[in-house]
């Protein structure tokens, strides 16, 4: 396979559990801050940023449209909406690309949200240590934080040599994939979230892309 279509999938499989969640857009009633976000990034000792995206922004707006059409509110149906409108996969790869979704209610959020909790959220333990003020999580500008924090852990968690050679069994190519990963391979997050209600509940449905910077060269494909 080429590396962009595996590590694309790697990257699917991230954002296909709900893991990545995002900010920057304007919203339906709600809007989140992306300097906030950053700075909480910064704070929680992450050498990640998130931007905005008009791209991003249209498609979770398409989203939570056809969800007040549809009258039901889930992840599920935000990921499948967005990822129709970027055409993620649908066309053809001009990088490392995946797009995602998160939907929670406003309720759920201004609970209050532990580390412990947002590692069963993301399915990735967060380093503690250096969480400052996501320690508890109760805002959307921190949830968005959180959760670009924990996506940039498991998508590296997927680019490691041990997890090619478990999905290249071409020895030469596993070999020229590991050296490509061990150069380095960095990642930058585009995110929005709009806020919204529907018959009395208020949801947050955020959104994300995430993307290898720069893109890495077409490899032969495997037979």
């Amino acid at each position: 396979m080429k590396l962009k279509k595996w590590l694309a999938v790697a990257l699917a499989a991230v954002m296909t559990a709900g893991m990545l969640a995002g900010c920057g857009g304007g919203g339906t009633g709600g809007s989140l801050s992306i300097n906030q976000v950053n700075r909480l990034l910064v704070e929680a000792g992450s050498g990640v940023t998130a931007q905005s995206s008009e791209l991003l922004d249209n498609a979770v707006k398409t989203a939570v449209d056809a969800m007040e059409t549809d009258g039901t509110f889930s992840t599920q149906k935000a990921m499948e909406s967005i990822d129709d409108t970027l055409g993620v996969f649908s066309i053809d790869l001009t990088g490392i690309k995946a797009a995602g979704a998160y939907v929670i209610t406003e309720e759920e959020l201004e609970s209050g949200i532990n580390a412990a909790a947002l590692a069963r959220f993301f399915e990735v333990n967060i380093d503690t240590s250096k969480l400052g003020d996501l320690a508890v999580v109760d805002s959307a500008d921190e949830f968005a934080a959180a959760a670009v924090l924990a996506a940039d852990t498991l998508v590296h968690q997927y680019l490691t040599e041990s997890t090619i050679r478990q999905y290249v069994q071409d020895e030469a190519l596993a070999e020229q994939l590991a050296a490509l990963i061990e150069a380095g391979v960095d990642f930058e997050y585009a995110v929005s979230a709009q806020r919204t209600s529907h018959d009395g509940v208020t949801y947050w449905v955020f959104g994300a892309q995430a993307a290898a910077a720069p893109s890495l060269p077409e490899l032969p494909e495997q037979n």
